[in-house]
């Protein structure tokens, strides 16, 4: 037998005391054990759920906004794209059938909706108003120096005669509500000044315009659709080219204020 196969020798008694356990001694500190245990829990951790709790940062969230608003540009892109491709292929012969249209584009918006809300076939004018006031939120979002206010003005002047005609005043009000709310302060705040300089055009919708679905009183209407904008260029003196450095004075019209507390139903 050579020496890597010989056996073992006896495990030393010194050591062997403290491998094995003192059975006595254990038997004695039971209580004492179980209370250990009962008081430190293990629990198996889940590290898919660690993950999702994991701190959000700022630019985390700046990013995704970003990324969001590039995603929504390269749908307007794609949009005019398709357009540009069906007028070109009816120039070369091939017609589309634009007797039934189910979704507004950003392209010509507009007739879109036109077309949605006389279909008479099926009743799509909830449905276009809908994507009308989604379409006219990412014109003002994705604006570049207010290069889309006016086309959305545009489109809610549309909505609104709709929103007239065919009894819909409630959404139309409201949705100017939220308008204001998201728009009326911020970088998007020179939309609503254009919006609130066009008055009574883009103002509520009140009951003697549409008696069935508003309760808007023409006072009501009148008290969200004024709007003062200081300009201190017009202070000017003759002869001046800078205004001295003071507190421009305080707009003394209502401001589109109590929008949402004029809105009653």
């Amino acid at each position: 037998m050579t020496s890597q196969e010989a056996e073992l020798p006896p495990l030393n008694e010194a050591i062997a005391s403290y491998v094995k356990p003192d059975k006595e001694l254990f038997e004695a500190a039971a209580p004492e054990v179980s209370a250990f245990e009962e008081a430190f829990k293990l629990e198996y951790v889940n590290e898919d759920e660690n993950k999702r709790r994991q701190r959000v940062y700022w630019r985390d969230i700046i990013q995704r906004e970003e990324a969001k608003n590039q995603e929504e540009a390269k749908e307007i892109e794609e949009e005019e794209r398709i357009a540009r491709l069906k007028v070109e292929q009816k120039g070369d012969g091939f017609e589309f059938k634009d007797d039934e249209v189910k979704e507004i584009t950003s392209v010509d918006p507009i007739g879109d909706f036109k077309k949605m809300v006389s279909d008479r076939k099926v009743d799509r004018v909830g449905d276009a108003i809908g994507q009308m006031q989604t379409l006219i939120e990412r014109f003002v979002k994705n604006s570049l120096k207010g290069d889309l206010f006016d086309k959305a003005l545009e489109c809610l002047r549309a909505m609104r005669e709709t929103c007239v005609r065919e009894d819909e005043a409630q959404r139309y009000n409201e949705f100017l509500a939220r308008v204001k709310r998201i728009f009326a302060k911020g970088s998007h705040a020179e939309f609503f000044q254009r919006l609130a300089a066009q008055g009574k055009d883009l103002s509520l919708i009140t009951v003697k315009e549409s008696a069935i679905s508003s309760t808007v009183t023409d006072d009501e209407a009148a008290k969200v659709s004024s709007i003062t904008i200081h300009n201190p260029i017009s202070s000017l003196k003759s002869g001046e080219t800078s205004l001295p450095l003071r507190r421009p004075p305080r707009p003394t019209t209502t401001t589109w204020t109590t929008l949402s507390d004029d809105l009653r139903y």
